[in-house]
């Protein structure tokens, strides 16, 4: 599982980020956790407000700052659903 946090300009950016690496290390240590400031790449994603949490190139979570059981929840339900269905669908757990 690779996971990306998009966006690194400001401490909701920086925050969800520490938060995602803390809470993917816990899960499992084998999870790759990457904070991307590339306004070309975090665009290649349509995303229109960071931070933005990307699992398995699929956009889980954009416009909100996660603490630690939020990232945590994201995660697991990600993982528990593409096993279920076998592939990968976009959805948005907290956005509203």
């Amino acid at each position: 599982m690779k996971i990306k946090v998009l966006g690194a300009c400001c401490a909701a950016c920086n925050a969800t980020f520490e938060n995602v690496k803390k809470a993917a290390n816990e899960i499992d240590e084998n999870i790759e956790v990457a904070q991307i400031d590339n306004v070309l790449e975090i665009l290649r994603y349509k995303v229109m407000q960071t931070p933005a949490v990307v699992i398995d190139d699929v956009v889980v979570c954009a416009g909100r700052d996660l603490n630690f059981e939020e990232a945590k929840k994201l995660i697991l339900n990600f993982r528990t659903q593409s096993k279920e269905q076998g592939i990968k669908t976009e959805y948005r757990l907290f956005n509203k």
